[in-house]
């Protein structure tokens, strides 16, 4: 045994011996991974055996394995040599597609360029994208590395210069034949004709090189003009000069450029459109911009006027020139003037007066004096009355001038003798102005009434009985007190008016005869509504009235609203009384209808079919069959028709668009007897068109019957016209004659269903009333409805209902006493309201109130009868007996108070306090005979001469609604005190008086003599009269004078210019001659009676030209909406001042431009309708220093939004004139931001304050603002030239909206001199205010004047009064200018906060053009939004002295900078904005702004030497070319359907070509995308290139000529030059041309087990189910390790280590041997043993 085992371990030894050899043998072998044995010892034993007894039986070789530690690197001098370090196997393929794997990187090309290692094995790489990156998806590839590129060849396309061109050098010129110096024409081959030279070789794509020269000679030096440097370009291959191709001029970024119309040049990203690549257009180059042109308006000229208006002529006249006539004065019958009385010739007639030849007019007023004959019955003695005339001898008289004009005399009886009654009438002087036709202008007269106001407030506190009491007094001291009668609670300012009127009237009423009679007082009651607003819709009042007779009414309310008022239910309470009965005419059915439609009717074929079955409320059916429908809706609508006639339903139809395109047909079915019906379809019935539905309820009807109507009613309607009654209201049906309604019972309440104003039905209650429910049908006349009426429950219910505040008051006027309950069947009122009564509060729906007390239903004795009296309860008046014996009780001339007790009689008291009374005290006893039914009661103080009324405006409006107008028409001026013996009024209720400044209220003191009356007597002087025709003519167009020149004559003159005729409509009685006149161009006396009373009309008047609406004019106008620019009718009357006699073109021109502008502009309107702002109080002191106290003349403007200034100018001017009988002139200056006033004397001192409190349209002392009275004590005096220290802006909307885009700033219009020899006159043009292509201007709807005077006539042919807006291809008039604009410095103000702006703070100094003020803004507190609108509005309000305004500025806040900025209005060279004011907002030393007049450089199209027109577009690569149809100038013609037709906005911009241009710096600024080459032929092949040439980098800087850097980007085929494998694996080949090629990239491969690999010899292994599949990575990626190149991996063998096992298995081998020999000696010693 031991001998094998020993054996064993022989074997073993020898086997280890050999791998050691092996690995010695390969230590120098790249790659080679050593090998190691692996031994296990050999042991044998039985399940029977002991282990520990069993002897082992050697070794044996389990396995040999490799170790794949890593080996050292070396370099090698192939840079194909690759090591791995770290893990790894290079994958290889075999020359039999074997896939292998080693680590022995040593490899090589082969013939065929592919890497290998020294077994021919190919190295395996992954392919590669361009950026080297592997793509593991695809299968490995062979790596093979080409040694020469193949078609790599690059042709050049692009040459990059970095050139310095010297600054110093010049054009080379010479002189040409006209001795003209010209830039030299260009020759290679002459060095004189270029600057310098540069060259550089270019390739073609087989990579042959060429050498490209390029030529520079300097063309342009930068000047003021053209500050730009220019050097041309010349390119020259092989002998020939190269053209550069066209080249789009580009921006600094290089985005290519585009121009517009104006020569804008704008980058093709910012161009507002995308031009299409198939447009055409003309050729623009960059150098060819024109000359820059100054933007101009758009404007309208006139044709030739030939007036005077040149300046070394008289000027034209704009204004009237006044119309005037003379008349003399006789002075020695102005005595005739004053007073004349009428002697009494007898009554010629009942009413009426007979004086021979009395020469009265109807109208006139005169005094009745009866002297010592009786007074005449109707008149007071010493009373003022009204004529009426009837005939030259007699008149009768009316009690007011209204009614003498309506011929309504006064009834009267002359009592007595005639011969001395008179009439006292006050002569005076009356002419009537009337215009050529007879059309009066004006009435002048001498006599002008005396005017005073008062103003009753607190009107509210009035109380029952007060009086108002007024003490008026002459100048020549006669005194009458005016006294109302008993005034009412609340009495308004209209009732004492009229209550004043009645006591200051001469009234004198007819006694007729003293009766006893009723006089009942009424009884009332009143009951509480609370909470009303809780009433719901359909709640009612139903009210039980019981009176003391036992006499029962029942008032019931109809439906009441939601949230009835106390009012409402009052008002309806006296609806439902007031009702009459109404009687019944007929009794008529609503018919019953049903709606059906078809839809898709064009669908309908004849085999279809129509059959419905109509069933009414008693089952009778009729069946409507249409068989076969015809072809057409209208005519299937005939069909149903003619099918339902004679069935007792009508059929209408209508065919329909339903709006989708399908026509529908719309069916109604009609019973007219109003029977209610079914509808259902039959069983024949058949439509394809989806069937026939229920227009209702839009659903198909079925064979149901389902569709019913329920609309009809039979016999159910009550006709009545007029009935008066509404839904829900309480009837009684009555039947009282020989008609009734079968169907209602006689005497029954029911409830209307009202249907119309003449028809209604009834319901059983008051709820089926209101929902039409339960309606009462089948009514039957039996046999008629003779005396059948519809009474209201509440018919002759004798209560009166009335509202106070929460409190609903009723009465009965007949003075009979009742108790009232709630009808609880009827009464019905929802949530918390409720009817309660007394200080109880007793529930009405409880209980009953009590009786009232307060009717009397008694009988008054000592009744005086008298028709018609018009006294009242508390008038004064006076008995008159005329001389017969006195009723019996009444003293003859005594004074009484009236008791009214009807319009037709009254009783009498002693005082007002027995007469007001309740009970009154009141006289009795009274006994009359016949003989005393010609007495009278006369009003006891009233004469007729003071008159009272409201205080009306221009329109008959009520003015100030306290006021009351005191007036006394002959002229007398009067005083006014309190008699404080009768004036009683209560509370606050108070009566001032206007005389004096302050108002007071009136007291027992006189005020100062009013001094608006003017009366002339017999002293009257020629001055005097000419002065009262002067003070009436104030208030017309007329003045009259006295001739300072020529004596006792006056001068009446019509300002306007219209010539007028004048007649003496009233000359005093018994004058013949006091004035004369021209009659037939004769001067002569003017009368009254013998038709010489008109003088012959005047011709020296003339008419100012009526420019008012001169002509309509359009600026600007929008282009693509002319609706949406308004024309403003332009108002020239400005120019017909008087000032403007003699105006010149300049002249003329300048004041247009002012108006036009203004009205174009953001003028405004005063806003007067708040009424602190319409009111302030003025006086006029005619002679300033005198005792005399000033009049007080208060002014109330007109409510309205829309004043001018002139006519608020106008409104004040009228109001002064009517107020103060003068001259006073009234305008607005815009230059002085106020109304001036000028009086006609210079002596006239004018105030302006607010109005008092008691004179105030709102109650109150507030102060007008808007006029500059800014506080209640503000009170101007007047300076010399009729302005005070406030200013007054208009407050309103602007004329023309700021935003509807209408306004229009800077218009001018200018005269052009007619400048042909001799010539006179000129033209005048109108130019809007902006400039450019968008302006526009249109005159149209010229005035006669307008085009007389300013040629502006559209049948003129030199007239151009139009000009729209350009929007063709090519510039005309430009662009917009620009306004000025500033920038304030940031505000120290918070800007989110309110802010007070005071004395300090509120200056402001601003220009705008050529205006300039000082202005200051009303102290007071602002926010930013409103400091900012009044500050622009102020700006805006500036004009100076010359009438040149402002318009436009805005003012802005700017939020992110906090400072304000301004922009002017105008545009242009000649705007201009300056403002300084408080550092607090910014604006000190801040910089002014001058507005820039646009310019614009009109791109200029370039041609052909031929000159036609060069076009470009782009060809199919999106490249400009040129073309143009002269083919002999080298070009081609526009490619296939392109044609060009014009210009859009935007054209692209060109170069010229080659050229290159520098600024006045030195930098080059085009072409910044370099000059193109195109289609460059290359030597003889035929070849051509295109190449971009880049000079960017280039300069023009002082010193040589020098090209700092050149290169180009073609390339020739390449050699290669080397590989250069990446540690990351990537194999990159490098050519000679510069070319480098991506190859692959090389991959690693891994396994799980690599000892498992089978190796195949050469350092090579193959997989193996052991070693597992391969893994490929990239070099360096995790798991795999890292590649080198130029190096290999030497075997991983340790000799040392080596020789170490070598000698350890050396050793082992003796070992074994020694064994085997032992135990061979063993063996034997035991054979020999044995043997």
């Amino acid at each position: 045994m031991s001998f094998f085992t020993s054996l064993t371990g022989l074997n073993a030894a020898t086997t280890q011996l050999s791998v050691t050899s092996n690995n010695i043998a390969n230590a120098g072998t790249t790659g080679f991974k050593r090998s190691r044995s692996d031994f296990g010892d050999i042991f044998a034993t039985s399940p029977l055996q002991k282990a520990s007894t069993v002897v082992g039986q050697g070794t044996a070789l389990k396995q040999v394995t490799q170790e794949f530690s890593q080996g050292n690197i070396e370099l090698s001098g192939n840079s194909l040599d690759l090591a791995v370090t770290g893990e790894g196997f290079f994958p290889l393929r075999s020359a039999d597609g074997q896939d292998l794997f080693t680590r022995n990187g040593s490899f090589l090309l082969d013939e065929q360029n592919t890497v290998v290692n020294s077994a021919g094995q190919f190295l395996k790489v992954a392919s590669v994208d361009s950026l080297g990156k592997a793509d593991f998806k695809a299968d490995l590839i062979p790596l093979t590395i080409a040694p020469r590129t193949v078609g790599e060849a690059v042709a050049t396309s692009n040459i990059d210069f970095s050139i310095n061109f010297p600054a110093e050098s010049l054009p080379l010129t010479t002189i040409d034949e006209n001795n003209l110096e010209q830039i030299k024409e260009f020759n290679p081959d002459d060095p004189s004709t270029y600057a310098k030279s540069a060259a550089i070789t270019i390739f073609d794509e087989n990579g042959n090189d060429f050498l490209l020269t390029f030529y520079y000679r300097r063309v342009g030096v930068a000047s003021s003009d053209d500050p730009f440097n220019k050097w041309q370009t010349h390119v020259v291959l092989d002998g020939q000069e190269i053209t550069p191709a066209l080249g789009q001029a580009t921006s600094s970024s290089g985005v290519p450029l585009f121009v517009d119309k104006y020569g804008n040049i704008v980058p093709e990203d910012e161009l507002p459109v995308v031009l299409n690549d198939n447009l055409v257009f003309q050729k623009y180059n960059l150098d060819d911009l024109s000359e820059p042109s100054v933007s101009v308006p758009a404007t309208a000229r006139g044709g030739l006027v030939e007036r005077p208006y040149l300046s070394d002529e008289t000027g034209v006249n704009f204004a009237p020139v006044p119309a005037s006539t003379t008349l003399t004065i006789n002075p020695d019958e102005l005595a005739n003037i004053g007073t004349t009385t009428l002697a009494l010739s007898g009554a010629a007639a009942a009413n009426a007066f007979t004086v021979t030849a009395h020469g009265l007019s109807n109208g006139d007023r005169v005094t009745y004096q009866a002297g010592t004959d009786p007074v005449a019955t109707g008149l007071i003695d010493g009373a003022e009355y009204y004529v009426t005339n009837v005939t030259a001898d007699t008149f009768e008289l009316a009690a007011t001038l209204d009614d003498a004009t309506a011929d309504t005399p006064i009834a009267l009886t002359i009592a007595g003798g005639t011969a001395n009654q008179t009439f006292a009438y006050q002569e005076e002087v009356k002419l009537s102005l009337a215009d050529g036709d007879g059309n009066e202008l004006a009435m002048i007269q001498t006599t002008q009434p005396a005017r005073a106001s008062l103003d009753v407030i607190n009107t509210g506190d009035i109380e029952s009985n007060d009086r108002i009491s007024i003490k008026l007094t002459d100048a020549d001291n006669a005194v009458q007190t005016i006294t109302t009668s008993a005034l009412e609670a609340d009495a308004t300012v209209e009732d004492v008016i009229a209550a004043l009127n009645r006591a200051a009237s001469a009234k004198s009423v007819v006694f007729s005869a003293i009766e006893d009679t009723l006089l009942p007082e009424a009884a009332s009651a009143s009951l509480t509504v609370n909470n009303p607003q809780d009433i719901a819709l359909n709640d009612r009042v139903s009210l039980n009235f019981t009176d003391e007779n036992g006499t029962t009414h029942t008032v019931t309310t109809g439906p009441l609203a939601a949230a009835s008022s106390v009012a409402d239910v009052a008002a309806e309470l006296n609806r439902v009384t007031s009702i009459v009965p109404a009687a019944a005419s007929s009794i008529q059915s609503i018919p019953a209808t049903k709606s059906l439609e078809i839809k898709s009717a064009d669908d309908i074929t004849a085999s279809d079919r129509i059959a419905v079955t109509l069933t009414d409320e008693e089952g009778n059916e009729e069946t409507i069959d249409v068989a076969s429908p015809a072809a057409t809706p209208d005519d299937i609508i005939t069909q149903l028709e003619t099918a339902a006639s004679g069935t007792g339903y009508t059929i209408t139809g209508s065919a329909n668009d339903d709006g989708a395109g399908n026509t529908t047909i719309d069916l109604t079915i009609t019973r007219a007897d109003g029977t209610n019906f079914s509808v259902e379809i039959t069983g024949d019935h058949a439509l394809a068109t989806g069937g026939l539905f229920d227009a209702d309820t839009d659903t198909l009807v079925d064979m149901t019957g389902t569709s019913e109507t329920a609309n009809g009613r039979e016999s159910g309607v009550i006709a009545s016209t007029a009935h008066g009654f509404k839904t829900g209201d309480r009837i009684v049906y009555q039947a009282d004659g020989a008609g009734s309604i079968t169907g209602l019972a006689r005497g029954q309440e029911y409830f209307i269903i009202r249907r119309d104003d003449d028809s209604f039905e009834l319901a059983p209650s008051f709820s089926d009333a209101i929902s039409a429910t339960n309606v009462i049908e089948n009514l039957v006349s039996d046999p008629s409805l003779d005396d059948v009426s519809f009474a209201p429950v509440a018919q002759g219910a004798p209560y009166e209902f009335a509202a106070n505040g929460d409190e609903l008051q009723i009465s009965r006027a007949d003075g009979v006493n009742f108790q009232i309950a709630a009808d609880s069947g009827q009464f019905n009122l929802s949530g918390t309201t409720a009817m309660t009564h007394g200080a109880g509060q007793l529930n009405l729906e409880t209980s009953g109130t009590e009786l009232t007390t307060d009717g009397i239903t008694g009988v008054a004795t000592d009744l005086i009868t008298a028709q018609s009296h018009g006294f009242e309860t508390g008038d004064r008046i006076v008995y008159q007996s005329h001389g017969n014996t006195a009723i019996g009780g009444l003293v003859d001339g005594q004074e009484y108070i009236v008791r009214k007790v009807d319009d037709d009689s009254f009783q009498l008291a002693d005082s007002f306090e027995d007469a007001v009374a309740s009970p009154p005290t009141l006289l009795t006893g009274l006994t009359a005979t016949t003989a005393n039914t010609l007495h009278t009661f006369k009003t006891a103080e009233g004469l007729g001469q003071y008159r009272f009324s409201a205080d009306t405006d221009i329109n008959g409006d009520v003015a100030l609604a306290s006021r009351i107008q005191i007036t006394r028409a002959d002229g007398q001026n009067f005083k006014i005190a309190a008699d404080t013996t009768r004036y009683s009024l209560s509370g606050n209720a108070a009566v001032h008086e206007n005389i004096s400044e302050d108002s007071p209220e009136i007291s027992s003191t006189a005020t100062a003599l009013t001094l608006t009356g003017n009366a002339l007597d017999s002293t009257t002087t020629a001055a005097e009269l000419a002065a009262a025709l002067k003070a009436c003519a104030c208030r017309t167009d007329f003045d009259v004078e006295l001739s300072p020149t020529v004596a006792n004559t006056l001068t009446i003159s019509n300002a306007t210019g219209e010539n007028f005729t004048i007649t003496t409509a009233r000359l005093p009685n018994g004058t013949s001659g006091l004035l004369s006149g021209l009659q037939n161009e004769v001067s002569a006396a003017l009368t009254e009676t013998d038709g010489s009373n008109t003088v012959d009309a005047t011709a020296n008047g003339v008419d100012a030209p009526d420019l008012s609406a001169a002509f309509d004019l359009t600026i600007d106008e929008d282009p693509n909406d002319v609706n949406a620019t308004s024309a403003v009718t332009i108002d020239l009357s400005a120019l017909n001042d008087p000032l403007n006699s003699e105006l010149s073109g300049d002249e003329v021109a300048q004041l247009m431009t002012q108006e036009i502008n203004r009205q174009f502009g953001d003028q405004r309107y005063f806003n007067l309708s708040s009424d602190a702002n319409r009111q302030f109080r003025m006086t006029f002191d005619t002679n300033a220093g005198d005792s005399v106290s000033p009049q007080v003349v208060d002014i109330y403007l007109p409510a309205s939004s829309t004043y001018t200034e002139n006519s608020l100018s106008d409104e004040i001017e009228r109001q002064l004139r009517s107020a103060t009988g003068t001259q006073i002139e009234v305008a607005y200056s815009r230059s002085s931001k106020g109304f001036v006033f000028t009086p006609e004397s210079d002596t006239t001192e004018l105030t302006i304050t607010n109005v008092p409190a008691s004179a105030s349209l709102t109650g109150s002392a507030v102060p007008n603002t808007l006029f500059g009275l800014n506080t209640l004590s503000s009170n101007f005096t007047l300076d010399s030239r009729g302005r005070y220290a406030a200013e007054v802006i208009p407050n309103g909307d602007e004329v023309i909206a700021a935003d509807s885009d209408q306004q229009r700033y800077g218009i001018s219009v200018e005269f052009l001199p007619n400048t042909d020899e001799g010539g006179t006159g000129g033209t005048f043009a109108i130019s809007s205010g902006s400039t450019g292509d968008t302006s526009a201007i249109r005159i149209e709807n010229v005035s006669d004047a307008a085009k007389a005077y300013f040629g502006f006539d559209s049948d003129d042919p030199t007239a151009v009064l139009e000009v729209v807006a350009e929007s063709g291809s090519t510039a005309v008039r430009g662009v917009e200018s620009t306004a000025a604009r500033v920038f304030g410095k940031p505000i120290s103000i918070d800007p989110d906060e309110t802010f007070f702006v005071d004395d300090l703070t509120n200056s402001f100094t601003v220009t705008v053009d050529s205006v300039t003020e000082t202005f200051r803004l009303p102290v007071g507190n602002y926010n930013l939004n409103s400091f900012t609108t009044a500050l622009q509005n102020r700006i805006n309000a500036m004009e100076d002295s010359r009438g040149n305004s402002i318009s436009g500025v805005q003012v802005n806040f700017d939020q992110v900078n906090e400072i304000f900025t301004f922009t002017s209005g105008t545009t242009g060279d000649s705007s201009f904005f300056q403002i300084s004011g408080s550092s607090r907002y910014g604006l000190e030393d801040i910089d002014s702004d001058v507005g820039q007049t646009s310019t614009y450089r009109p791109p200029v199209a370039e041609n052909t030497v031929n000159d036609r027109p060069i076009y470009v577009t782009k060809d199919e690569n999106g490249v400009f070319r040129e073309f143009s149809t002269d083919t002999t100038s080298g070009f081609s013609p526009l490619p296939g359907s392109r044609e060009f037709t014009t210009d859009p906005e935007f054209r692209p911009l060109f170069l010229d070509k080659g050229e290159l241009t520098f600024d006045t710096a030195g930098n080059l600024i085009s072409p910044l995308g370099g000059i193109s080459l195109d289609n460059v032929v290359i030597g003889g092949s035929g070849n051509t290139l295109n190449i971009d040439i880049d000079y960017d980098g280039s300069t023009q800087f002082s010193g040589d000529f020098s090209v700092n850097g050149q290169s180009q980007n073609g390339q020739p085929n390449g050699s290669l030059v080397a590989v250069d494998i990446a540690d990351d694996g990537l194999v990159t080949a490098s050519y000679s041309n510069g070319t480098q090629d991506l190859k692959g990239k090389i991959v690693l491969s891994t396994f799980s087990t690599p000892n498992g690999l089978r190796q195949l010899g050469d350092s090579t292994f193959l997989e193996s189910n052991e070693s597992g599949t391969p893994t490929l990575g990239e070099p360096g990626g995790a798991g795999f390790g890292t590649i080198r190149a130029g190096a290999r991996e030497r075997a991983n063998v340790d000799l040392t280590s080596e020789l170490v096992d070598l000698i350890t298995a050396q050793r082992n081998f003796q070992a074994n041997a020694k064994a085997i020999e032992t135990s061979s000696t063993l063996t034997s010693t035991i054979i020999n043993i044995r043997s």
